[in-house]
C-alpha cells in the first residue's frame, strides 16, 4: 500500500486603508498575487506487500485581496487588481495487481489438506481525494473616492490548471 499526501496554502492582501493620502504624478498599483505550483503522486514501491492499493490526497488553498478604503488622486491611471493563479495541480495516483488474496487462500487451503489451485486472484485499488479552493477580491471601499487622469481598472483572477488522474491493474 503506498500513501502521498499534500496541502498548501497562499495568502496575499495588498490594502489601503481609510486615512492614508495617496497624490501621484503617475500610475497607482495596488496588486496581490498568488501563485501556486503543487504535485502528489502515489505509486506502487514495488517492495515487500507495497504492491495492491495507492491512495493520494492534495489540497490547496489560495487567497488574494486588493482594497483601496481611501482617496486616491493621480495624473494617470489606477489598477486594483487580485490573482490566484495556480499554474498546476496535479493529483496521480497508480497502483499494481497484488496476489495477497491468492497468497491467503492458498494458506487457508494448505491448513485444510487442500491441494493449491492453479488459479490466482489479483486485486488492486487506486483512490485519489483532490481539492481546489481559491478566491480573488479586489475592491474600493464605499467611502473611498478615486479621481484618475487616465484609466481605473478593479479586477479580480482565478485560474486552476487542475489535473487529475488514477489507474489500478489486477
Amino acid at each position: 500500500f503506498s500513501f502521498a499526501w499534500s496541502e498548501a496554502m497562499s495568502s496575499s492582501t495588498a490594502s489601503i486603508q481609510a486615512g492614508a493620502v495617496i497624490t501621484s504624478a503617475g500610475r497607482v498599483n495596488v496588486t496581490a498575487r498568488n501563485t501556486n505550483s503543487l504535485e502528489t503522486t502515489a505509486q506502487p514501491l514495488e517492495i515487500g506487500t507495497s504492491k495492491g492499493g495507492s491512495y493520494s490526497a492534495s489540497e490547496l488553498i489560495s487567497t488574494a485581496a486588493a482594497i483601496v478604503n481611501t482617496d486616491i488622486n493621480t495624473a494617470g491611471d489606477v489598477m486594483i487588481e487580485a490573482a490566484s493563479i495556480t499554474t498546476k495541480h496535479s493529483n496521480s495516483v497508480t497502483s499494481d495487481p497484488s496476489n495477497i488474496l491468492t497468497e491467503a487462500k492458498d494458506k487457508y487451503q494448505e491448513l485444510i489438506g487442500k491441494p493449491k489451485e492453479l488459479n490466482a486472484i489479483d486485486a488492486s485499488a487506486a483512490v485519489g481525494i483532490t481539492r481546489s479552493t481559491q478566491e480573488a477580491t479586489a475592491y474600493i471601499g464605499r467611502d473611498a473616492t478615486i479621481i484618475a487622469a487616465g484609466d481605473v481598472s478593479v479586477s479580480a483572477k482565478i485560474e486552476d490548471n487542475f489535473q487529475y488522474g488514477a489507474t489500478s491493474e489486477a
